[in-house]
């Protein structure tokens, strides 16, 4: 019921925040998908490519507080570079659970974790090349508590072999709290970012 209701008032909040000119305002889209910019930083924006440092929502809301979702994205982060996928977010990027990719100022590498108000989680499994395209298969079921987050490799077609598991490999610090997913870049870009239907099956 509590969730229910959270979901609710989100719904409401971000319907009239959608409408007040946000999207009308840019009319940006990223592979078709329109999008509302949150903080324009430096931005540079088409609809095959977005980056710089900035954020930006989705405007097609997810199908509940509930969901599980999937979420497909290719990026590059230069060195002191991150990127923040926050799913179950509200409409200004904030509630939501986030999916942190850095990449240190020195390194060829990037690392990962999970961040909430309340805390943050190491995916000390999810690190590789990031001299070049990353791309992440994420899943996150907001229908479990804490919310259930499957890392997949961008080259793992058939889903079967997932790098990270967080029901056994570090536990989420909460749930998402509302119904919008968007990103946050720092020095980074980012060419395709796809909702989906999740990978991992829970039988």
């Amino acid at each position: 019921m509590y969730k229910a209701v959270l979901g609710l008032i989100a719904l409401i909040l971000a319907v009239n925040l959608l409408s007040c000119g946000s999207t009308s305002a840019t009319g940006d889209t990223l592979g078709g998908q329109k999008i509302v910019v949150v903080e324009a930083g430096d931005l540079t924006k088409s609809d095959s490519s977005i980056s710089g440092t900035g954020s930006f929502v989705f405007n097609t809301p997810l199908a509940s507080l509930d969901s599980k979702d999937s979420y497909r994205i290719v990026f590059t982060l230069q060195k002191g570079g991150s990127l923040s996928l926050a799913t179950h977010s509200d409409t200004a990027l904030a509630g939501g659970l986030n999916i942190v990719l850095s990449r240190g100022a020195e390194a060829d590498t990037y690392t990962a974790k999970m961040v909430r108000a309340s805390g943050e989680t190491a995916m000390t499994a999810v690190t590789g090349d990031a001299t070049g395209d990353i791309t992440l298969q994420i899943d996150a079921h907001n229908d479990e508590t804490p919310a259930h987050v499957v890392v997949y490799p961008g080259s793992d077609a058939t889903f079967t072999a997932p790098i990270f598991n967080s029901e056994s490999d570090g536990a989420a610090p909460g749930n998402g709290t509302a119904t919008y997913w968007g990103i946050t870049l720092t020095k980074a870009g980012i060419t395709s970012a796809v909702r989906s239907d999740p990978k991992f099956s829970e039988e």
